[in-house]
């Protein structure tokens, strides 16, 4: 039984999520862990533009699709810290001091400090797509796609969850943007250059 997580962006630097400069994976390694800790391989993820992320970037963001990718991998943070397919990416910033997954070290990077530690490895997890569209800021208007698709929206922090099978809103909004658009979409992210602290994670 597939499921489908709906969030809104706070912010969408390239960190969170993070997309390879090849359009090989979307990875969602930090922020979000009520997300990753709940998401089984092909769940989907959708991050929708909020009016925060419409005032910080001055672009018209409120309502459009970030992103939307379906989950094909799950790594612990060690397992995506040493392996080599993931090298280099910017969101692989933890690894456990043992490799027991109970003490961590933060690889230094202009996104996540310290205070951002406690509530990134709340979730011991990383979730990876090899089968998504990243739009960045061009991403369409989810009353665009239809107007029964606002239901997908969620107001405020945290997430909805739609069950794939049972609700046919969200099995039907999927299928649309496995018909309208070419998978393996890459864009430039709303905030791009932009290195200081995230503020995707309310703590």
């Amino acid at each position: 039984m597939s499921s489908l997580f709906s969030y809104i962006m706070r912010a969408d630097t390239g960190f969170s999520p993070h997309v390879d400069l090849r359009c090989l994976y979307l990875s969602l390694a930090c922020c979000k862990p009520g997300i990753r800790r709940s998401a089984k391989e092909d769940d989907w993820v959708l991050g929708i533009g909020g009016m925060e992320l419409h005032k910080k970037s001055g672009t018209d963001m409120v309502g459009r699709l970030i992103y939307a990718a379906k989950v094909n991998q799950m790594l612990d943070f060690d397992s995506y810290f040493s392996n080599s397919s993931f090298n280099g990416r910017l969101d692989n910033i933890y690894r456990s001091v043992d490799g027991k997954g109970q003490e961590w070290i933060q690889a230094k990077n202009p996104h996540h400090s310290e205070r951002h530690i406690e509530k990134d490895t709340s979730a011991n997890r990383v979730l990876i797509s090899d089968h998504f569209l990243y739009f960045g800021s061009e991403g369409p208007r989810i009353e665009d796609l239809g107007s029964q698709f606002l239901a997908l929206l969620k107001k405020g922090p945290g997430h909805k969850k739609f069950d794939l099978e049972r609700e046919s809103v969200a099995k039907r909004f999927i299928e649309s943007l496995e018909g309208k658009f070419d998978f393996h979409k890459c864009s430039t992210p709303t905030e791009a250059g932009r290195s200081a602290a995230c503020d995707e994670c309310e703590l």
